[in-house]
């Protein structure tokens, strides 16, 4: 009957390394578990911050694009002015060279 204790006595003793050894294992494997949520939620934020910046930067090149065509509005119709102005005063010195002239 004292055998059969120690014998069972061991074999308690090995089952419970045996428990603390899976104990450990479970609790590295929980440790990378955490780190790899811990770094897809960096990735998902890092994510989050690029798609902010991109629309940021989509809103001001639309801006930008915007601008470009008012200002090339601007510089056709600032042409037409020039050339007409140009037509007035090519107008104006015809009739001066007659007046001269005359």
């Amino acid at each position: 009957a004292h055998r059969e204790k120690q014998s069972s006595c061991l074999e308690l003793a090995q089952e419970n390394d045996q428990a603390s050894g899976h104990a450990a294992e479970a609790g590295v494997q929980r440790d990378a578990w955490e780190k790899s949520m811990s770094n897809d939620r960096e990735a998902c934020a890092r994510l989050s911050r690029l798609a902010t910046e991109r629309a940021v930067a989509v809103a001001a090149n639309h801006a930008l694009r915007e601008e470009i065509e008012r200002t090339g509005k601007r510089l056709i119709a600032a042409e037409a002015e020039c050339g007409a102005l140009k037509q007035q005063l090519e107008v104006q010195y015809g009739l001066c060279q007659e007046e001269v002239l005359s």
